[in-house]
Parts: C-alpha cells; sequence; structure tokens
C-alpha cells in the first residue's frame, strides 16, 4: 500500500506541475494579446499623426499659426 500511495503523491505533483505551466501559458498569452492590442493603437496614432504631418506639410506658417490659433492650441 506504501507504493500506491507514493504513486498518487508523485502523480498529485505531475498534475500541480502541469497546472502551473498551463495557467503560466494561458498569462502569457494574454499578455501577447495586450501587446498586440497596444501595438495596433500606436500604430493608429502613428498613422493619424503622419496625417497631420503630411497635412501641416502643406500649409503655409501663417495658416499653421492660425490653425492652431483657432484651436486654442497657441500659448503665450
Amino acid at each position: 500500500m506504501g507504493w500506491l500511495s507514493l504513486l498518487k503523491i508523485v502523480l498529485q505533483l505531475g498534475a500541480a506541475i502541469a497546472k502551473i505551466v498551463h495557467d503560466r501559458q494561458l498569462m502569457d498569452a494574454g499578455e501577447q494579446k495586450a501587446v498586440a492590442k497596444m501595438l495596433k493603437a500606436v500604430s493608429t496614432s502613428a498613422g493619424i499623426a503622419r496625417d497631420i504631418e503630411l497635412e501641416t506639410a502643406k500649409m503655409a506658417p501663417e495658416e499653421i499659426l492660425r490653425d492652431l490659433g483657432d484651436a486654442g492650441e497657441l500659448r503665450d
């Protein structure tokens, strides 16, 4: 009966380790999804910034100042 108890304990320990590894993999997958979501947001923001940069490049300095003033972005 001693061997059976020892085998049961070893199997329980193996199952616990497998659960920890599985949970860790799920956490890693969740972190990867979060990072992917943040990268997508950064990419979108960069695209908006690029569009603004291209639009601003077409404007004269006076137009830029007037636009910033109208938007309340100029400070003394």
